[in-house]
């Protein structure tokens, strides 16, 4: 006998009615870029490309680099987060008016709200007017304070309306005009003049970095795991530009590097709490209000730390230069304020400098013709600056450094994806496609940088793409390692600051060469997107040098002076040579 839905005897089941309901509603909204005829990703039930494009269930950049090679992503195309439509868009005119042109569309990112419930920074989200609502009815129906019930649990919920308050503040995470307040008083603390006050206490991270290397090598050749001796420079330099903990100065130093390394570690717990705050924060105020604790005790450190930083400070009336400091002088943030930008700082910068230093390390390690190029750089600086130290106008005119570090960025930028929130509907270019309000923009910076439309021989590392003479021809808006517009990351100069010295200081003093089949190449790169990191520790030969000239002299037989170099430096150069010719 044939069954009939419709057959009174044998109506199905409410899970199977409830369950058909969902497919169905998730069919038709997955139909939602096809209904505007623009190419998209291939959705997976419920989940649409949420997984994919966090590399848990394949490698970040391979969806990347399929939306951008199968799908149109080199143009634009769509993608779902869960059953939400967002754009993923290379195109340049596009970008351009996305991200500067067009900006009060799209001025916001996607933020982790964990201030009001649901995320909102007036009247709070669902749960919060709720209570406050049972909290106002209590009031009228002439319930007194303390008597419990209801009335008083709404008034827990709304205390409890702030799970963690400084995270709100920092830069990425605020909105409208907090944001613009933000931005005015953090931007001028990475001008070139305030980058170049800093400078010094770099200089000091970097002669430890040699110190921690000379220690392991001891006037032999060693193996050493680069990535792990350029994490602990730059929590060094972080430490001291961003919290103004000197190394050796006290149990916060100490507990630093413990602290860091526990804001920054990425457990499956932490995973799962990033994606409940970026795709369902009502959820996450739930969770708080359960005793889900979305706040970590690293967050209390680093407050505590800063509040008796600038209590030490105002009341000695010291003044260091650093990024603390010069938050302090403006007179507009709180400490609140100055805690959530100095840990932005750390989780923005730590990571991603330490990760460009080392693989600009190995990379070098690997092209000793490139390696023997910057050595004569530095030589030749040295010797009109007559110091083995350089300051910071000699070490930003050096155009080789430079171009290594951009060409480093592009192979590996920081931000593998670059993204914004729309905030009013608009209608892309000419195209008529709409945005609506709320759907999320993806720029796949990492899909651009390796175009071989925008890069020729884009796998290749060559960092004369980016020597003065070339960077001109260089097309706009196909370079975006630190974004770009009023959104684009404020410590990009603090960033190349660091990962330059960091390299001055170890390749005048040291030889670096791979560790044999240990130095794996090109480099593994983690899978996750939720920041760029290697897959190992990178580990490179360093070899002191005693004699520099000598070496000088050597590579420069093996590697003869490139043709850019002649032009800029060849008579001291030749000075050089004859010197120790002479010797």
């Amino acid at each position: 006998m044939t069954l009939s839905v419709s057959d009174p005897l044998h109506k199905p089941s409410v899970s199977v009615r409830n369950s058909v309901s969902v497919e169905s509603e998730s069919v038709r909204k997955f139909q939602y870029w096809s209904t505007q005829k623009v190419p998209s990703t291939t959705p997976v039930f419920l989940f649409g490309n949420t997984l994919q494009r966090l590399g848990l269930t394949m490698p970040f950049y391979e969806f990347l680099e399929r939306a951008y090679h199968e799908s149109n992503g080199k143009d634009f195309c769509g993608f779902y987060e869960f059953m939400k439509p967002g754009l993923i868009i290379s195109n340049p005119q596009l970008l351009q008016s996305i991200l500067i042109r067009d900006f009060d569309h799209f001025n916001e990112r996607r933020a982790m709200r964990l201030g009001k419930v649901g995320g909102g920074t007036g009247q709070g989200g669902w749960c919060c007017c709720w209570a406050r609502w049972v909290v106002l009815l209590g009031k009228v129906g002439g319930a007194a304070a303390g008597q419990g019930g209801w009335c008083c649990w709404a008034r827990w919920v709304v205390m409890l309306g702030k799970v963690n308050p400084v995270a709100n503040k920092m830069l990425t995470n605020a909105r409208g005009d907090e944001w613009k307040m933000i931005r005015s008083v953090v931007s001028p603390t990475f001008t070139a003049h305030r980058t170049r006050g800093i400078y010094p206490l770099l200089q000091q991270q970097s002669e430890l970095l040699l110190q921690n290397v000379s220690a392991c090598t001891n006037l032999s050749s060693c193996c050493l795991q680069t990535k792990s001796l350029c994490d602990k420079y730059m929590m060094g330099a972080i430490a001291s530009c961003a919290f103004g903990i000197q190394q050796n100065s006290g149990d916060d130093a100490l507990l630093f590097p413990e602290m860091a390394a526990g804001l920054l570690s990425l457990t499956w717990l932490r995973a799962i709490k990033v994606m409940v705050l970026l795709v369902t924060p009502r959820l996450a105020d739930l969770l708080g209000y359960l005793g889900f604790e979305f706040t970590s005790k690293e967050f209390v450190f680093f407050k505590r730390v800063v509040r008796y930083t600038v209590d030490v400070r105002r009341k000695a009336g010291t003044w260091r230069g650093d990024f603390l400091d010069l938050m302090r002088d403006t007179k507009k943030l709180s400490e609140d304020y100055m805690t959530a930008q100095s840990v932005l700082f750390l989780l923005a910068g730590y990571a991603n400098t330490s990760v460009t230093l080392a693989l600009a390390l190995h990379h070098l390690a690997q092209y000793p013709h490139l390696q023997a190029t910057l050595r004569r750089e530095l030589e030749v600086a040295f010797q009109e600056s007559r110091s083995r130290r350089l300051d910071y106008d000699a070490l930003q005119s050096l155009a080789w450094l430079g171009a290594v570090v951009d060409e480093t960025l592009r192979l590996y930028p920081g931000g593998p994806v670059v993204e914004r929130v729309c905030t009013k509907d608009y209608t892309l270019g000419s195209t008529k496609v709409a945005v609506k309000k709320g759907q999320p923009i993806i720029v796949p910076v990492w899909s651009i940088h390796r175009d071989p439309a925008n890069w020729p021989d884009p796998h290749t590392f060559n960092p004369e793409r980016f020597l003065p003479h070339n960077k001109r021809d260089v097309k706009p808006f196909t370079y975006l390692p630190f974004g770009v517009g009023p959104r684009s990351c404020v410590g990009l100069r603090f960033a190349d600051l660091a990962v330059k010295e960091g390299l001055v200081a170890l390749l005048s003093q040291f030889q670096i060469r791979p560790c044999g089949s240990h130095s794996v190449h090109p480099p593994p790169i983690h899978s996750k997107i939720f920041t760029l990191k290697t897959d190992n520790l990178l580990p490179l030969h360093f070899t002191p040098i005693v004699d520099i000239k000598s070496i000088i002299l050597k590579e420069s037989t093996m590697y003869p002076l490139l043709s850019w170099e002649k032009e800029m430096y060849q008579d001291v150069f030749s000075k050089i040579l004859n010197d120790n010719a002479a010797v």
